[in-house]
């Protein structure tokens, strides 16, 4: 397996993976107890509270990159036995592949609860956007680039979200969690839920089914395939954690005046 990992330059087996270094230079992870001292002035604010939801991000994002790592590993291990073997390189690229995944989405939800903490905003200012979701990045996305779509964080977010990349990632997220992951190339016999067995055919009045027996259903992905989206999803979290943290760092550094009551007496 020589030359499928070069950590100097982050990448493995030719993709580029984040870059962990980049973010411990910024700082991360914070103490948050110390980072309070930046705000004497206002003890109750919610800032340095954003911190341990940088971290989270950050040890999210580091296993998310161990996992592409012994992802790629794995494919390439077993691919390279003599004979190759197939079903163990895809079976282990799947399971690392869709554990990247749900460990991005994870590092999403941790930054979108930093940026409601950095940004005082309220459970009442985010419910009109929220109409039902599960999602809190979903929901925190939509109100920043409507409520506030200049800002440097809805930047951010704008980067991110518009990422064919990290949409893929989040729609297998989606499918894997609540519904079917997608079938994925070299696993055998492989089922959709929604496939009927008996083929309806209607003659005039008439109705009559039919059975068929034959393989399963035609894979909808290949392992480097889902391997490849996650990894370059994996990197747009990175830069948008880089992003959130560089931020948070500017408001330690200039910590702002209390959010004013809604309705001040």
């Amino acid at each position: 397996m020589s030359g499928v990992v070069d950590d100097a330059a982050n990448e493995v087996a030719g993709h580029r993976v984040p870059n962990l270094r980049r973010l411990w230079d910024l700082g991360l992870p914070r103490h948050p107890v110390l980072d309070a001292a930046h705000f004497l002035d206002d003890p109750e604010s919610t800032i340095p509270s954003a911190s341990v939801c940088l971290n989270d991000a950050l040890s999210t994002l580091e296993e998310a990159r161990f996992a592409l790592v012994e992802g790629f590993r794995k494919v390439t291990h077993y691919r390279s036995k003599s004979p190759p073997n197939e079903p163990a390189a895809v079976f282990f690229g799947k399971f690392y592949g869709a554990d990247v995944a749900l460990r991005l989405y994870a590092a999403g939800e941790h930054m979108a609860n930093a940026i409601l903490r950095m940004l005082a905003i309220l459970e009442g200012d985010l419910a009109p956007y929220r109409k039902g979701r599960i999602s809190l990045q979903a929901a925190v996305a939509d109100f920043m680039l409507t409520q506030k779509p200049e800002h440097s964080v809805s930047n951010i977010i704008r980067k991110l979200g518009t990422s064919g990349e990290w949409k893929r990632t989040v729609d297998y997220r989606n499918l894997w969690v609540h519904e079917q992951a997608p079938l994925v190339h070299g696993m055998g016999l492989a089922f959709k839920r929604d496939k009927q067995a008996y083929h309806k055919i209607s003659y005039g009045s008439r109705t009559h089914y039919v059975w068929t027996i034959g393989g399963g259903d035609k894979p909808e992905i290949s392992v480097d395939e889902l391997l490849g989206f996650v990894c370059s999803a994996s990197c747009l979290v990175e830069d948008a954690l880089a992003g959130i943290a560089g931020y948070y760092l500017g408001l330690l550094a200039n910590p702002v005046m209390p959010r004013a009551p809604d309705n001040p007496t």
